[in-house]
């Protein structure tokens, strides 16, 4: 009986195991300049069906949808990947080796979280249909109504100012809902950018460059905290010179 319950355990592990490698197995990159697995840029159409999806016309002509994929061709080649973000749940960074290497769940993350997974990355946009942020290595995270969608592309954009770091505001449950300012750094909160030396005045005033508006301003003994509630961020002011010490998350007011 012993010996039967062993070989039972020993089995589901060796199963467990398996499962675990074939899923790491599985994760996808962003490769900047070449592609996005399992697709490369200069790849010709009929190469399109040899990793096992179905190759269909897209919207318009040079355009095909590849299983989740959507892929644009011209003369070259590929020139152009996109992939809704609910096909990756294991996405790792490009020519990632080990096992250990970062990786995220695309599937449940923000377009913050993930233009900080991917670096480089500029300030959000709210454009008509979809926002957008763009990042320097070719890669763009896109959100409308359908969900996000990440793409890459041969030709990369330029990001006029690249984020050190996002907060996301009202998303107290993301890994960007804080951070800890530092001089020389630029901080990407929803549409606006912010630098360590914001003050409690750009903030509140109501024709301040920040354009924020009813933002209760109070000071503390060891410092100032000025709270959008309807904006669903809070900063936090410190020093003789009040500079911005740290930048939050809240529930944002309906």
């Amino acid at each position: 009986m012993r010996t039967t319950l062993g070989a039972i355990v020993t089995l589901l592990l060796t199963l467990a195991l398996a499962a675990t490698a074939s899923a790491q197995d599985n994760c996808k990159s962003f490769d900047p300049g070449h592609g996005a697995t399992p697709f490369t840029f200069g790849m010709k159409k009929p190469d399109l069906g040899k990793f096992g999806y179905e190759v269909k016309p897209g919207f318009t002509d040079g355009v095909f949808e590849v299983g989740p994929y959507t892929i644009w061709l011209d003369a070259t080649g590929v020139t152009t990947i996109a992939v809704d973000a609910s096909a990756l749940p294991c996405l790792v960074p490009a020519g990632a080796k080990s096992k250990k290497a970062p990786r995220i769940d695309a599937s449940k993350a923000r377009m913050e979280e993930l233009a900080t997974f991917f670096g480089g990355c500029g300030l959000l946009q709210m454009n008509t249909g979809a926002n957008v942020i763009d990042c320097a290595n070719g890669i763009t995270i896109l959100q409308s109504m359908a969900g996000i969608e990440l793409r890459t592309s041969k030709e990369a954009r330029p990001v006029e100012t690249p984020c050190d770091a996002y907060v996301t505001p009202g998303a107290t449950d993301a890994t960007t809902k804080a951070v800890d300012v530092k001089p020389g750094k630029v901080y990407c909160v929803g549409t606006r950018t912010l630098t360590a030396d914001v003050s409690p005045a750009d903030i509140t005033a109501l024709d301040g460059k920040l354009r924020y508006n009813t933002c209760p301003r109070t000071d503390n003994r060891g410092g100032t905290t000025v709270q959008c509630d309807y904006d669903g961020v809070r900063f936090l002011f410190a020093g003789p010179k009040q500079a911005l010490h740290r930048i939050e998350a809240i529930p944002t007011k309906p």
